[in-house]
């Protein structure tokens, strides 16, 4: 995947996005995730979120080669968005209540 990038310093330019690169942004997703769960009382799901950013980090170079690495980021990108959309839900459920 290459994407289109403009930085004031440095002009427009084209940056190669690799399946390493994607793997370290969803670890940092996740452990965003992880914080948020823990502020919304759920220590479990928490503990869960680091232990796969703490294995994406591991694994990122086989990640990154193995054939199976689009597999592991497509499950991990919907892993993502769940958790998201639960603890959206649980926001606005609390906000109501």
């Amino acid at each position: 995947m290459t994407r289109q990038t403009s930085h004031p310093a440095i002009g427009a330019h084209n940056v190669r996005t690799t399946p390493a690169d994607v793997a370290a942004r969803y670890a940092e997703n996740l452990r965003r995730l992880a914080r948020d769960s823990g502020k919304m009382g759920r220590p479990a799901l928490a503990k869960s979120l680091l232990s796969v950013a703490d294995l994406m980090d591991d694994m990122v170079d086989d990640i990154a080669t193995d054939d199976r690495g689009p597999y592991v980021l497509r499950r991990v990108c919907r892993l993502i968005g769940k958790v998201e959309r639960i603890l959206a839900a649980r926001a606005k459920a609390s906000i109501l209540h």
